[in-house]
């Protein structure tokens, strides 16, 4: 399967674009272009692929876009049918951003976030129905509330089914050793990795080369 972007890629960001297509085309990789999305960043409104290949839409209405409503992409509405994908449809309101499966699709972080996006489900129903869907079990870490989309891809990343890779505590009983510690609860092994900024100024994201995210952050605008 190709990778997909959105076609607003080459317009909002045209160099990041223009070296990412590029880089593609070198090594022969193919890729295609979405019509239809509102924005660029597809990881987040696109269906989630569980372990087993099955496809999940989650309900795409963020609170950080409840003042940009011209901004939220309806898969369903706006992609699907010119797609013609086997979609599992789900009420559940969940960025993809926010779901990081470990590699064998086993484990699956997401931050508590979903909770205050999802008031109407008590939080056990919610967690159980989300393992349902997935496939998986779910693991729940802290969400920074500072950050406006509370993901937990940019606190934490499987590096295998037993290994998640974590910010660098920047102090014992900082939000970062909460991550941290959160991780080890549920039985894994937490491994540090430094802080950087990303383009945006934040330094609460997980170093961007080792995601391939040295083109602008555009993990969050593929989709595979």
């Amino acid at each position: 399967m190709a990778f997909c972007f959105s076609a607003l890629l080459p317009t909002l960001y045209p160099t990041d674009a223009e070296t990412l297509f590029t880089t593609l085309a070198a090594h022969d990789v193919p890729y295609a272009l979405l019509e239809g999305t509102r924005d660029v960043w597809l990881r987040d409104f696109m269906p989630v692929r569980t372990g087993s290949g099955k496809l999940v839409s989650f309900r795409y209405e963020p609170c950080y876009l409840k003042n940009d409503p011209v901004l939220r992409t309806d898969f369903r509405k706006d992609l699907a049918p010119q797609l013609g994908l086997p979609v599992t449809y789900s009420n559940i309101n969940l960025d993809g951003g926010n779901v990081v499966f470990s590699p064998s699709g086993a484990h699956v972080l997401i931050s508590d976030r979903v909770f205050s996006e999802n008031p109407e489900y008590p939080s056990a129903a919610l967690v159980h129905e989300l393992s349902e869907l997935l496939e998986t079990e779910v693991l729940i870490i802290p969400s920074l509330k500072s950050d406006m989309t509370g993901h937990a891809d940019g606190m934490a990343r499987f590096l295998d089914d037993r290994t998640v890779l974590c910010n660098r505590p920047l102090s014992s009983c900082g939000f970062e050793q909460q991550v941290k510690r959160a991780v080890q609860d549920c039985g894994l092994d937490a491994v540090d990795v430094p802080l950087c900024s990303d383009r945006w100024g934040q330094r609460r994201r997980l170093l961007p080369e080792l995601f391939g995210d040295g083109t602008g952050g555009f993990p969050a605008g593929v989709w595979h």
